[in-house]
């Protein structure tokens, strides 16, 4: 078997490489996002799609994976300002052999992401246990939970018996901030989901001011 050769670079790949990592300098406000749910509801299909724009159908992930996304988000829906957030995001694996190796993320989040495959009731039920392991683990350990809470059905161009209604309503009574369907196929509500984030921040230090 031939011996894979590493890859070089030049200086204008790295250069192009780097163009594409946010600032760290920049004084751009800076929001933790985690994502939990079952394995397989497409929790890192989404965010691949939002930060890179590529569609990635077949990837798993062990353990936890960090992505950084710079937006530029409107004040409100219905102000000409805009804001630029830089959204910190964590995606953990669905699988529970993982959930107690990711606790160490809990901590300085904004907004909690819980997404299912919406073609499934037992990924429903997946990220409905995930997010009760998550608040379990914050009240025994005193960590403040995120201040923004949203339910994401994914997959919602596939057939599936789930009516939005119903999933909002329920997202409402288990006291989610927001309910969205999404689909990675078709790109829906992927952008949606954060600029909701964003504006919800905004919304919030300006309240605060």
């Amino acid at each position: 078997m031939a011996e894979d050769k590493p890859i070089q670079l030049d200086s204008d790949d790295i250069n192009d490489f780097n163009a594409h990592i946010p600032s760290l300098n920049s004084k751009i406000p800076k929001l933790k996002v985690l994502l939990i749910g079952g394995s397989n509801a497409g929790k890192t299909s989404l965010v691949r799609l939002f930060t890179t724009g590529v569609r990635c159908t077949d990837s798993v992930t062990l353990g936890s994976t960090l992505n950084y996304k710079d937006l530029n988000v409107r004040t409100s829906s219905k102000s000409p300002t805009h804001q630029m957030i830089r959204f910190e995001i964590h995606d953990l694996a669905g699988s529970r052999d993982y959930r107690n190796a990711t606790t160490t993320y809990y901590r300085d989040v904004f907004a909690l992401v819980c997404v299912f495959d919406i073609t499934s009731l037992h990924s429903l039920q997946d990220t409905i246990e995930a997010l009760g392991f998550y608040e379990d683990y914050c009240k025994k350990n005193d960590i403040t939970m995120p201040q923004l809470r949203i339910l994401i059905g994914n997959k919602c161009e596939l057939e599936h018996e789930f009516s939005k209604e119903n999933l909002e309503k329920y997202a409402s009574a288990a006291k989610f901030s927001a309910y969205f369907d999404t689909s990675v196929t078709t790109g829906k509500n992927i952008s949606n989901v954060f600029t909701f984030i964003g504006q919800s921040y905004l919304s919030q230090t300006s309240n605060d001011s």
